[in-house]
């Protein structure tokens, strides 16, 4: 095989041939150079799609460059970029001309190892797609020079309307890739397991909290609040005619009327109040939701927050966030913390404070946050501990998670105290030897949702016992309820006492017959499919389950039971559970390393 070095090949704009080029270049890698072997990446190696502005005003042009960061031995790259056609113009970042084409960088440039250059831009669909690839691999080893972090293109986006919009990589016409990237070593082989990392969009004024629209909103009311210079608290109250109003005026979002309450800064405040009638948060179910914006926070309470009838005869309630510093904390936590956000939440009732645990639904907050390269890199393990009071421990928020769109921590807690946003990288000694699991494993138990069988293991082939599983689901689908009575093999004081009372009482566990459970067997596999159905089911995670006929491609079909048929079936749908060999395995026991796969594509995918 032969290729011109250095000579760039241009396809035509059809979305067909710029799926054939990625097929050709795959094909010519694989088969000409050598295997197709994956190779799995450290966690810390990552593509990164950079913008030099995220505001830019019609005719303004927006340099995009992609790097590579310690991608170890990379010889080869796909990368398909997606952007809006009617709102960005694709040119030269240095000269503003139009061009169908980008800049290659400072890596993959080396002619003496050969190079196999391939673009195609779809004007029509906003698609463009470029890679670069050394042919010969053998002298670029013997070289012994890799290249592992750089520039690998850059390319520029005329603004052509000041609409909010976005640039990032795709998967269209590109199988098999990492949101729209493929990377090569110096073996041919396809890189695996690194982090692709995407710039906030442009144009966007975000209102801190994923649920908020962008455009303007009739129910929203800007409040200035009364500071009090003594107590550094700023206070402010909505009456009930103003909110009724705001309320029928306010856009739907995800189908429920929702009123954003901007509460402006204060310079020098501490704490925000924001009152709020108590009867317009006491329905029986979410007919509006209502926002409160600060600077230090954001807390979205339902409309049937506060439906308890010993609170009926309150007239106000009022959320409370307030910033903390570190002083009082313990040495351990202040280290962990570092300079990342603290806030206090509190809630008064006519003035008083109140003790809400278990009293009403859940809150949603998000605390504003900046995150660091490296944090950036793994936003995955940014978290959020809630504080003990005694300011010496402190527990995960399982339902804690980075959102990189707005620059947000969001969580749920139906419980008052102190939460502070924490980067936690965990991991154990014993997963390497799992890489389609490693990073699961390490999320997972850097959130909470899962534990080690000690400081430093984490026994991946172990089986998981019915009772450790039922632990995993509630925790990752956030799933709470109060129960009054439980199994009787599950006893109270059992360290999963209270989530398998949540399952029965939810009726995600039924339990194996004369009321028991069985909570230390190992869970099989169809087992663990139909609890984790049923509680998808419960929090409102399916909408379609599935029937034999999405089982009828796999060998062992007719030994699943009569009675998981429909569990089985249903993640098989969604695509959480695929199987190996064309078999699915019902009757044999889940391993932990099996579990945290599952459990993580639900947490990210469906929650």
């Amino acid at each position: 095989m032969k290729s011109s070095r250095g000579t760039v090949v241009l396809f035509n704009r059809s979305s067909l041939i710029m799926g054939l080029i990625a097929l050709i270049l795959l094909t010519i890698i694989t088969t000409y150079v050598l295997s197709s072997t994956f190779v799995y990446a450290s966690q810390k190696q990552s593509v990164v799609l950079e913008l030099d502005r995220t505001t830019a005003q019609k005719g303004e042009i927006i340099k995009v460059t992609v790097k590579v960061n310690n991608i170890k031995n990379l010889s080869g790259y796909q990368i398909n970029i997606k952007y809006d056609p009617d709102i960005l113009e694709m040119v030269n970042p240095n000269t503003g001309s139009k061009t169908s084409d980008g800049l290659i960088g400072n890596i993959i440039t080396n002619s003496d190892f050969g190079i196999l250059p391939v673009s195609s831009h779809n004007e029509d669909q906003g698609i463009f797609f470029i890679g670069r690839s050394y042919l010969y691999l053998e002298d670029y080893r013997a070289e012994n020079m890799p290249e592992d972090t750089g520039i690998l293109f850059e390319v520029g986006f005329k603004v052509l309307k000041e609409e909010m919009t976005s640039i990032e990589f795709t998967n269209i016409n590109l199988p098999n890739a990492i949101s729209g990237t493929v990377l090569f070593d110096w073996h041919g082989n396809v890189i695996d397991d690194y982090e692709v990392i995407l710039p906030q969009r442009i144009n966007y004024t975000a209102l801190p909290t994923p649920e908020v629209s962008p455009k303007p909103d009739l129910g929203k009311r800007e409040i200035i609040p009364q500071f009090d210079i003594n107590t550094r608290e700023a206070k402010s109250s909505i009456d009930y005619e103003d909110l009724e109003k705001a309320i029928k005026d306010s856009d739907l979002i995800e189908g429920i009327k929702t009123v954003v309450l901007d509460i402006k800064k204060v310079d020098g405040a501490k704490v925000y109040i924001q009152e709020i009638p108590v009867e317009m948060l006491s329905f029986d179910s979410v007919v509006h939701k209502i926002i409160i914006i600060t600077e230090f926070g954001t807390i979205e309470v339902p409309s049937d927050f506060l439906n308890q009838e010993e609170f009926a005869t309150g007239k106000f309630i009022s959320f409370v966030i307030k910033s903390l510093n570190l002083d009082g904390f313990d040495d351990d936590l202040k280290s962990n913390i570092g300079n990342r956000p603290i806030v206090e939440l509190d809630i008064l009732i006519d003035g008083k404070k109140i003790h809400w645990k278990d009293n009403f639904k859940a809150l949603k907050v998000s605390i504003p946050y900046t995150p660091s390269i490296e944090e950036l890199q793994n936003h995955e393990h940014i978290v959020i501990w809630h504080i003990e009071d005694t300011l010496e421990k402190a527990n995960s928020v399982t339902s804690g998670r980075y959102n990189a769109d707005f620059g947000i921590v969001t969580f749920k807690v139906n419980y008052p105290g102190s939460f502070a946003v924490v980067y936690n990288y965990k991991t154990f000694d014993d997963i390497d030897s799992y890489p389609w699991a490693k990073k699961q494993i390490e999320v997972l138990a850097s959130k909470g949702i899962i534990n080690g069988t000690s400081k430093t293991t984490y026994s991946p082939s172990k089986d998981i016992t019915r009772a450790d599983f039922m632990i995993l689901l509630i925790k990752s689908l956030d799933i709470s309820s109060s129960f009054e009575s439980n199994f009787d093999d599950v006893l109270p004081g059992a360290y999963y006492y209270q989530y398998v009372g949540i399952a029965k009482e939810l009726g995600i566990a039924s339990g194996v017959g004369d009321n028991k459970f069985n909570p230390l067997e190992s869970i099989t596999r169809q087992d663990m499919m139909v609890l984790t159905t049923n509680a998808l089911k419960i929090a409102n995670k399916v909408s379609l389950t599935g029937n034999e006929a999405d089982i009828s491609g796999y060998e062992d079909k007719d030994q699943i039971s009569l009675y998981a048929v429909e569990g089985v079936a249903t993640l098989v749908k969604k695509g959480i559970v695929v199987g190996s060999n064309n078999r699915i395995n019902p009757l044999g026991n889940a391993s932990r390393a099996e579990l945290a796969a599952i459990i993580y594509k639900i947490y990210t995918e469906v929650t």
